[in-house]
């Protein structure tokens, strides 16, 4: 479920009839990390130290994305456990994927569109279809801010991080609707347990639209701030514990920086791993051609996500605009 300031009474109504999956105010789930045999991460219990997991990136797959009369692929679903001590080189766009549909996109209004990754290029991510996915050029931003900026800093201050990213056209019957979101779930992870940002989370719905709104950011060191007339909006979940300005000047690893230019990994095509559910990719293989694998994988079986953020997102952002 996801919050915006204006509507928490709504909200309770909305629990009091049972439509909600969690109610607000009830306790915020914690990470559980699962320490049998088949995961390879221990339990956090009484100082106990978290065994070593090394970065892994699935992707799930591209979905269609329509507008007008363009069709092309586009990210779905990204799942992450990234380790600062094994970092992957990420891609910018620069000769990737969707570049016809990004012509169709509207443009009136000042407008502007990006190759969305999904995972951001310095926490990994490729610039391939499953990874990128068509947002405002004010929704990247807000993407950056509310949640990579944060990500980024626990890295750079070593913790590992746990954290999904959903993309959903909001409206994907309507060709002449070019909204969507991302769905964001993220944890910090300390290696002890007890470090201050040991279970930090991020929930958020990053929104890109055509039409521009006002809404209001949530902020941790000053007052919360509407923001004017932008082509995005952000949506907040009750489980969220990262305001935008959360840390200021954020502490970066370098050593994730991602790569640029126009050849190698930054040109992979969809068509290169057509028929394949899931990409995956460690650190080990970063310079070579990604492993791939069918089906889903336990990745993140241990812990606490929400699983259901972007179906509660779609519901809680239709409910929103009512």
């Amino acid at each position: 479920m996801y919050r915006s300031h204006q509507n928490t009474e709504k909200q309770k109504a909305r629990c009091a009839a049972g439509n909600c999956a969690q109610q607000i105010g009830a306790p915020r789930q914690t990470l559980i990390i699962d320490n049998r045999s088949r995961n390879p991460v221990q339990a956090v219990m009484n100082g106990a130290a978290v065994a070593q997991l090394e970065t892994k990136i699935s992707y799930k797959g591209t979905q269609d994305f329509t507008y007008a009369n363009q069709t092309d692929k586009v990210g779905k679903e990204v799942d992450a456990y990234l380790d600062p001590a094994y970092p992957v080189q990420g891609t910018d766009t620069t000769g990737a994927d969707q570049t016809a549909l990004m012509h169709a996109l509207p443009t009136s209004g000042g407008k502007k569109w990006v190759k969305g990754h999904l995972l951001n290029h310095d926490l990994g991510g490729r610039a391939i279809a499953w990874n990128l996915f068509p947002i405002t050029s004010h929704a990247n931003s807000e993407h950056y801010h509310e949640v990579e900026k944060p990500i980024k800093h626990w890295i750079g201050k070593n913790y590992h991080v746990k954290y999904n990213v959903k993309a959903i056209a909001e409206n994907a019957a309507d060709r002449n609707n070019a909204n969507g979101f991302f769905a964001c779930t993220a944890e910090a992870i300390g290696q002890r347990g007890d470090e201050p940002l040991h279970g930090k989370v991020i929930s958020k719905a990053i929104r890109s639209l055509t039409e521009r709104r006002d809404y209001e950011r949530e902020y941790s060191k000053k007052p919360n701030k509407i923001a004017r007339n932008k082509y995005s909006d952000v949506v907040y979940g009750s489980y969220n514990s990262v305001a935008r300005d959360q840390y200021g000047t954020i502490t970066k690893n370098k050593k994730w920086n991602h790569m640029t230019g126009s050849k190698g990994l930054n040109v992979d095509s969809v068509s290169k791993f057509k028929g394949h559910e899931t990409l995956t990719m460690g650190n080990k293989d970063n310079s070579e051609s990604p492993s791939l694998v069918s089906g889903d994988n336990e990745l993140l079986n241990a812990g606490y996500y929400d699983d259901d953020a972007a179906s509660e997102a779609v519901s809680e952002l239709n409910y929103l605009e009512h």
